[in-house]
């Protein structure tokens, strides 16, 4: 979603992101009754994953894949994995 959403859309974007996580914590703990034990990691986790695809398909639009600086860079790309192993 960065770089293909301004600052102006970031915003009500973030305040969405905020209220759909508290409703699904509530959903999680309170209607289903499913404790993460955890701390919360599971249910942060995973409403993560669910929400970050749906943000990438509700800000796609159609052609930006031509676009010359939606390519990788092999720097960006380096960077990314050397993230991911620290992370890891």
């Amino acid at each position: 979603v960065l770089g293909k959403m301004t600052p102006i859309q970031l915003i009500p974007f973030g305040m969405i992101n905020v209220l759909a996580y508290a409703f699904n914590l509530w959903v999680c703990t309170y209607v289903i009754g499913a404790w993460d034990h955890t701390g919360g990691s599971c249910v942060n986790h995973i409403f993560g994953a669910t929400f970050g695809i749906a943000a990438g398909a509700a800000s796609y639009v159609k052609g930006s894949e031509k676009n010359p600086n939606a390519s990788s860079r092999y720097h960006m790309d380096i960077l990314s994995l050397i993230g991911t192993m620290i992370v890891w």
